[in-house]
């Protein structure tokens, strides 16, 4: 079958600093012959809807040009399609693409990647009925996930990110929260819980180290209750990976999980805020095909 492309692009994906490649991208793709339809989004939601429509309109593959966000919103559009995903990493965070591709590359072996790269078949999260790439953070990161949301799309990146960080380490206080995952029944306070099919959160916080997105399981990271001094002291750990053996941390494999709390309790999903619980998540294996980096992508 001849390839024939569907690309969107989120132009306001890392402070709208993607909007400016859309001319270089179409140049790539015309210089390549490729059969490509382009497609750019205006407002939240759309990447969805394009993908929807256009899922059964003979595409072979589709290609993400933004964040972790916009990859999330083709996944829902496409759902069970055998169509190829393709991802160009543009965004400010771009911790699914860490799993994937070299997401510091430039856009031309981005581009190379993402059209004509391996593919694999990957495992996908679902969450009360919405599909997810890398993970749901409930707790502290999704609190900070819901400043940053407060503060407006313009206040984005990296520094922004780490800002809320450090501000909600001073203030946060931990939520009661019942978990039910295999045969763990949990009921106790969690400075976070982080149900990861992915390795990165939060711009590079490995909070799940060892987590494979093709094993057919969720690394489930929990914190518990940590006074001020030790959120700080030990926050370098969780960027490096280093925090497993801490006491308030445990980290298990699990394909179901339930989380609830009757406290104010938010998430994120794969970056995005999606609100409050209750959390019903389970994994589904290899559902997706994904054209992958060789060098990057584990196995």
């Amino acid at each position: 079958m001849r390839k024939k492309v569907l690309v969107i692009i989120n132009p306001a994906s890392n402070k709208k600093k993607t909007a400016d490649l859309i001319p270089h991208i179409r140049q790539i793709l015309v210089g390549k012959r490729i059969n490509f339809k382009l497609f750019v989004t205006n407002r939240p939601g759309d990447a969805t809807q394009i993908a929807k429509k256009n899922k059964h309109r003979g595409f072979t593959d589709i290609i993400s040009v933004g964040g972790d966000g916009t990859a999330n919103e083709i996944l829902n559009g496409i759902k069970k399609s055998r169509i190829n995903l393709g991802m160009v990493c543009t965004g400010s965070g771009n911790d699914f693409g860490r799993n994937l591709i070299d997401h510091k590359a430039g856009l031309d072996e981005q581009l190379q990647v993402a059209l004509f790269g391996q593919i694999k078949k990957i495992d996908v999260g679902i969450c009360n009925k919405r599909y997810f790439l890398n993970g749901i953070g409930i707790g502290f990161d999704g609190k900070v996930v819901e400043e940053i949301m407060k503060k407006g799309k313009r206040f984005t990146g990296h520094w922004v990110y780490m800002s809320v960080v450090l501000k909600l380490l001073m203030t946060f206080k931990e939520p009661f929260m019942t978990v039910k995952a295999g045969k763990r029944e949990i009921h106790e306070r969690f400075f976070l819980i982080t149900v990861a099919n992915g390795r990165d959160f939060g711009g590079g916080f490995r909070l799940a180290p060892d987590a494979r997105v093709d094993d057919g399981w969720f690394d489930v990271c929990s914190i518990k209750p940590m006074n001020v001094m030790g959120r700080y002291l030990n926050m370098p750990k969780v960027t490096k990976g280093e925090h497993k053996d801490l006491d308030v941390v445990e980290i298990y494999r699990t394909r179901k999980i339930y989380i609830k709390s009757e406290e104010d309790v938010v998430a994120h999903m794969d970056g995005e805020y999606i609100g409050q619980g209750p959390f019903k998540i389970r994994i589904l294996p290899r559902f997706l095909n994904i054209r992958v980096y060789e060098k990057i992508f584990r196995v």
